[in-house]
């Protein structure tokens, strides 16, 4: 999985645009392989469609001091991520995507962390 630092921007069903700074972890494909073994003792691998998903940390607080609204994030039904990765100069669009996990706020670092998502379309952007 490719791990880092940068923008995640997304647009709410209202219209309204969004961006965080925060750390992405991101699985590039849409396929999952998983081991199983035959009846004569040989080993063979079946494959899952999966959506395409990916995994965010953030800051627990935005830069007023107000708690990130988890449940508003979680309400998000259907909405477009796009993660821009600074060094790398690459935009990675995560389409008609919801969110899924069991959120755990840090309160020594302040990280809010354990938000994934899944989406139904992914597409990579060189900037």
């Amino acid at each position: 999985m490719s791990n880092y630092g940068g923008i995640i921007k997304f647009r709410l069903p209202t219209g309204q645009n969004l961006a965080i700074r925060g750390s992405l972890t991101r699985n590039p494909s849409n396929l999952s392989a998983e081991a199983v073994t035959n009846t004569d003792g040989t080993v063979d691998r079946t494959f899952t469609v999966q959506g395409f998903r990916f995994a965010f940390s953030l800051a627990s607080k935005d830069s007023e001091g107000n708690p990130v609204d988890l449940a508003a994030l979680f309400a998000l039904d259907k909405v477009d991520f796009v993660f821009l990765h600074d060094t790398e100069k690459m935009d990675y669009h995560f389409g008609r995507a919801i969110l899924i996990g069991d959120p755990q706020d840090d309160g020594m670092t302040g990280e809010l962390s354990g938000i994934s998502g899944v989406a139904e379309t992914f597409l990579t952007v060189a900037r």
